[in-house]
């Protein structure tokens, strides 16, 4: 295999100068007959990569390749109708081989394009420096923002060892694409990050996460299904994450909301949740939002097993329905296991649908679950509204179920510091 060096084309590495047309060169001489590009230590600031077949890129240990913070440096994706999620810095469509390994870092240059002010409205550094899990404080983006690495419609994927960090938005996205191997990888991302998910599965089948350590301003992992981004109506299925420490301003692991093709067949086991607002979230929705969704997902065939969570806001969150206004729901949750796992939750869990039927076959076992008091929120007793899909921080118990089917709980300790509390609400 032939291996060269981004140094034989001019690449400095001082972290000053813009490199892209010459990184570009370096991808570009390996078009024929592939092979490894390397870089070196040092910082290489580039704007958008086009990535090619049969292209390893190894970073070596005290090499970064840092995102230009210059949107205009990045690739505009035309297609899209707004300015959101359609600017890429490395990115692939259609290309089979790709490997990016080694012990360096590829920087997102993440707060270039962010304000230095809170949604709510404070300045940076204005929050008091310990809030409870359940707070959720990002600061104000920009209209647009680059997605570190995305990839449409690619095969044989293999992303291993390597720091992914400081994502401006989405830090991997993987859409429509298949066998798919992310191992060992770090992913920093801030926690005041908007919208800096962290490993985005779009659509995508045969994809094996292991052993990767993730700290993200949103979602860790997220199982999505917006076939209208690849153009084709794909499940996406067979997923199989383990040994996986997981941290995040809101999900560690999210299953649906974005997109009415099939999510199905996945399993997360051996998993460590830390300090997240919610642990496991699975939607099967009809929102009010821009993107298009218009039926909701058809989510069948989850286990989640090995699991530990401390300090999490809510360890469940299922929802099947519509938001308010919306109709036409024609989705569900079925066939979903949650066993042996040991939480340490703030607030109560949630599993429920819009009508009857559209969540079974939910079944928890071995679960060990300690929910601490909420003072400052009042028992929820009105479960006939719409929940929001980001999840409402429910005080009812240990878990409050709301028209579901065929739910089983075995060998399962529910404990709450909450006066008058009962382990399971219906």
């Amino acid at each position: 295999m032939l291996r060269i060096s981004v140094k034989d084309f001019g690449a400095i590495g001082d972290g000053q100068v813009l490199e892209t047309a010459m990184l570009q060169r370096a991808i570009n001489a390996l078009a024929a007959d592939g092979g490894e590009l390397v870089f070196p230590a040092g910082t290489y600031l580039s704007g958008a990569l086009r990535l090619i077949d049969n292209l390893t890129i190894r970073l070596e240990k005290g090499a970064v390749l840092q995102a230009s913070p210059d949107i205009a440096e990045h690739f505009h994706d035309a297609r899209c109708q707004t300015d959101w999620l359609c600017h890429y810095f490395l990115y692939g469509k259609g290309i089979k081989n790709f490997r990016l390994m080694g012990e360096g870092v590829v920087d997102g240059s993440g707060a270039a394009y962010w304000e230095k002010e809170y949604l709510c409205g404070l300045p940076l550094g204005g929050l008091p420096s310990e809030l409870p899990i359940i707070h959720y404080n990002v600061l104000k983006p920009r209209a647009k923002r680059p997605v570190l690495l995305y990839l449409e419609n690619c095969s044989k994927i293999v992303l291993e060892n390597v720091v992914l960090r400081n994502a401006a938005c989405y830090t991997v996205w993987c859409v429509g694409c298949q066998e798919v191997s992310i191992r060992a990888v770090t992913i920093r991302n801030p926690r005041h990050g908007p919208n800096t998910d962290a490993l985005d599965i779009d659509c995508c089948q045969k994809v094996e996460i292991d052993g990767c350590d993730i700290e993200s301003g949103d979602d860790c992992i997220a199982l999505k299904s917006d076939y209208h981004r690849c153009g084709r109506l794909h499940p996406c299925e067979k997923i199989h994450v383990e040994k996986c420490r997981l941290s995040s301003a809101t999900c560690a692991i999210r299953v649906g909301y974005e997109g009415d093709a099939p999510i199905r067949n996945a399993t997360f086991e051996r998993l460590e949740m830390v300090d997240c607002r919610h642990g496991i979230d699975i939607l099967s929705i009809v929102p009010v939002c821009p993107l298009k969704i218009d039926r909701g997902t058809p989510v069948d065939n989850l286990k989640f097993s090995r699991i530990t969570m401390r300090n999490v806001g809510q360890a469940f969150f299922v929802w099947a329905g519509c938001e308010a206004p919306r109709t036409g729901y024609c989705g569900h949750i079925r066939e979903v296991e949650f066993s042996d796992m040991t939480i340490e939750a703030v607030a109560s869990s949630f599993v429920g649908s819009e009508a009857p039927g559209a969540i079974s076959g939910v079944r928890f076992k071995n679960v060990t679950m300690h929910v601490a008091n909420l003072p400052e929120i009042p028992p929820t007793t009105d479960f006939t509204r719409m929940p929001s899909h980001w999840g409402d921080w429910w005080k009812s118990g240990g878990i409050r179920l709301y028209q579901v089917c065929g739910i089983k709980l075995e060998q399962c300790a529910i404990s709450c510091d909450q006066s008058g509390f009962h382990a399971v609400e219906c």
